[in-house]
C-alpha cells in the first residue's frame, strides 16, 4: 500500500523515506500524516546521487621512538605527531523524485592534527605485546575532523 493510499486511511507510512516538494527546494521527511495534511506534495524518493569532489589529502609527521632492555623482553616505546590537510571543495548529494530534484552541497578541506604514544614490548623474537593511546584534533577549515581519545592493545606474532 502506498503512502497516499495510507493518508486516505488516516495510517503511516512505516520506515518509507518521501521528499516534501516545495517551491525551489526539497526536504527530506519521514511520512506521518498529519490528519489535515495535503497528500500532493509526498513523492517516493527515486534516485540519490553522490558526487565527490576530486581531493588530495597530504600528512606530514614525525615519529620518535626508543628501546630499553628489560628482564621480560625489549620495550620500544615510541609517539608520533601528524598533521593532515585536506583540499578545499565541495561533495554534491543530489535527491531525485518525481516532485523535482535537489543539490546539497557540503564544504570539505581542513586540516587535524593527530598525537598518539604507545610502546611494543617483544617478548621472544617471534612474539610482542604492543599498545597506543591517540587523539585527533580539528586544527581548522571547513571540514572539522577529530575524535576522542582511542587507543589500542593487542598481539603481534611472526611465523
Amino acid at each position: 500500500m502506498d503512502c497516499e493510499k495510507q493518508y486516505k486511511e488516516k495510517q503511516k507510512c512505516r520506515g518509507q523515506f518521501v521528499i516534501q516538494a516545495t517551491p525551489g527546494s526539497l526536504c527530506g521527511a519521514p511520512c506521518p500524516w498529519a490528519d489535515d495534511g495535503d497528500p500532493s506534495w509526498c513523492t517516493e524518493l527515486r534516485q540519490l546521487r553522490q558526487h565527490p569532489d576530486s581531493a588530495w589529502l597530504a600528512r606530514l609527521g614525525v615519529r620518535v621512538k626508543g628501546e630499553v632492555g628489560m628482564g621480560a623482553g625489549r620495550l620500544q616505546p615510541y609517539a608520533h605527531f601528524n598533521l593532515y590537510r585536506a583540499s578545499n571543495g565541495n561533495d554534491v548529494a543530489s535527491f531525485i523524485a518525481q516532485g523535482g530534484r535537489t543539490a546539497i552541497a557540503s564544504s570539505t578541506g581542513g586540516t587535524s592534527a593527530e598525537l598518539a604514544a604507545g610502546a611494543t614490548l617483544a617478548l621472544t623474537p617471534t612474539f610482542g605485546l604492543y599498545g597506543e593511546i591517540g587523539k585527533l584534533w580539528s586544527a581548522g577549515g571547513d571540514t572539522r575532523v577529530k575524535s576522542s581519545v582511542q587507543g589500542g592493545i593487542g598481539a603481534r606474532i611472526l611465523w
